[in-house]
C-alpha cells in the first residue's frame, strides 16, 4: 500500500479509537516505558506535545519532571528541519502554522545532549521501521543522532514488514513498546 494512504487508514483508525481504551493502553505502555532502561538512564528526554489522536506524551511529561529529567520538545521549521527546546511546566504555549502546539521560540540544544528521542509514529513494524506523518522532519533529525530512539504505539499500530515501503532516508527506530510488551532492541 501507498504511505498516503496507510496513513489515512491508520489516521482514520486512531481517531475512532474509543478513548476509555485508549487511554488504558496509554497509561499500561508507559509504565513499561518507565521501567525500561532507556528511560531509567536518560537524563534529557525528548518528545513532542502530542495532538488528541496520536499518544498522549502529557503523562509521560509529567513523570519526566518528577523524575528531575530534562524534557525538550521539537519546533519545526518551514525547511523541514527542526530543533529542539527545554520545555518546562508552564512555559508558554503557542499554536503554529503546522496545527500543532509548540513553546515559543528558544534557543535550541545540541544533538549531544538528548539522551531519549521518544519518535512520534502513525504506523510501525516491529522492527522499527516508522511511518510519520510525510514531511520528513524526524528522519532528518535522526540522520545523524547518536542517541537512543523509542517509539510508543498502541497494537494496532504495529503492521508487517512488508505494510509499506521503507526508503533509504527513513530512519529505523531502535525500540518498540506496546501494550503487549513486545519490544525490539536493534
Amino acid at each position: 500500500m501507498k504511505k498516503n494512504e496507510l496513513r489515512k487508514q491508520v489516521l482514520t483508525e486512531l481517531k475512532s479509537f474509543p478513548a476509555a481504551s485508549k487511554k488504558k493502553m496509554e497509561l499500561e505502555i508507559s509504565k513499561i516505558l518507565f521501567q525500561h532502561p532507556a528511560w531509567l538512564s536518560a537524563r534529557t528526554v525528548a518528545l513532542t506535545l502530542s495532538l488528541p489522536f496520536e499518544f498522549s506524551t502529557e503523562e509521560i511529561m509529567r513523570h519526566a519532571w518528577a523524575e528531575g529529567k530534562r524534557v525538550v520538545v521539537p519546533i519545526p521549521r518551514y525547511d523541514y528541519s527542526m530543533k529542539f527546546v527545554p520545555f518546562a511546566e508552564g512555559d508558554p504555549l503557542s499554536q503554529s502554522a503546522f496545527g500543532i502546539w509548540e513553546p515559543l521560540d528558544k534557543e535550541g540544544i545540541q544533538k549531544s545532549e538528548i539522551d531519549l528521542i521518544l519518535v512520534p509514529v502513525l504506523a510501525i513494524t516491529r522492527v522499527g521501521d516508522r511511518l510519520g506523518f510525510g514531511g520528513g522532519f524526524f528522519d532528518r533529525y535522526l540522520a545523524d543522532y547518536q542517541g537512543t530512539t523509542l517509539s510508543l504505539v498502541l497494537p494496532f499500530q504495529i503492521l508487517p514488514p512488508s505494510a509499506f515501503p521503507v526508503e533509504a532516508t527513513d530512519k529505523q527506530i531502535q525500540i518498540v513498546i506496546t501494550a503487549d510488551a513486545n519490544r525490539h532492541h536493534s
